[in-house]
């Protein structure tokens, strides 16, 4: 549910939300078809200053409404882990990678759980061994991001003068960008459209502006959560 705030503070709760719009592609970013009629249950997750994320169910069987008879899903063979979806709310268009599928199988339905990240989680491919140095923030960031696809864009005034001590080994270039964020005091802000990492200013995000909260935004719901962590390992048991 999207909710909208006027200068009073007061929820209004009768506007409908907007539904992003979702779409299947190959890695090279070639569209492969949209996926909106064929998922059910999508969450769509803003994680502020971090990686967003999407999750939906897809049946392995779909009805077709002409012949009113069940048919198989004609994505369910296409979605791939490292595939990537396109997600588009208005203007504003953003790039996830598929990390996770799960086949949930029983004796009511055949359905494939599918978890992505948001396109930043490139970043976990590339692995850091060693890295001391005191450095700046454009220095450490365009050191991260060398030999991927990412490049550093925009880095507020605040961070450009300050110089910090870091001693890391064994660990991911995405790891290490939380790292950097954390010893900076920045927010990271992933351009998946041009895969760009801006480092901005807290401060500067906390001025009200007639904020709309809402798909697209700082927050999918009035719920808040913070924390330093957002990659986890999970475990799915099945059986008896």
């Amino acid at each position: 549910m999207a909710f909208f705030l006027n200068s009073f503070g007061v929820i209004d709760e009768t506007l409908k939300p907007r539904e992003p719009q979702i779409f299947l592609a190959l890695p090279n970013r070639k569209i492969i078809g949209k996926l909106n009629h064929f998922i059910y249950k999508p969450n769509h997750i803003i994680n502020f200053g971090s990686l967003n994320e999407i999750e939906f169910r897809m049946p392995y069987d779909i009805e077709d409404t002409l012949e009113h008879k069940l048919i198989r899903n004609p994505y369910i063979d296409k979605i791939l882990e490292r595939f990537l979806l396109k997600l588009v709310l208005d203007d504003v268009e953003e790039w996830y990678v598929i990390n996770n599928i799960n086949d949930d199988v029983d004796e009511q339905s055949d359905i494939k759980k599918v978890h992505a990240y948001s396109l930043g989680f490139e970043l976990a491919d590339k692995l850091i061994r060693e890295y001391k140095e005191v450095v700046s923030l454009w220095q450490v960031a365009n050191e991260l991001v060398s030999d991927t696809l990412w490049t550093v864009g925009k880095i507020d005034d605040k961070f450009t003068l300050k110089y910090r001590n870091f001693d890391v080994s064994e660990t991911t270039a995405l790891e290490f960008l939380d790292t950097i964020s954390t010893t900076f005091g920045t927010l990271i802000e992933y351009d998946t459209v041009n895969r760009k990492i801006h480092f901005r200013d807290p401060d500067k995000l906390n001025k009200y502006d007639g904020l709309i909260i809402g798909y697209g935004k700082y927050l999918k719901t009035l719920d808040k959560t913070s924390t330093s962590d957002e990659m986890v390992t999970r475990m799915y048991v099945y059986g008896k």
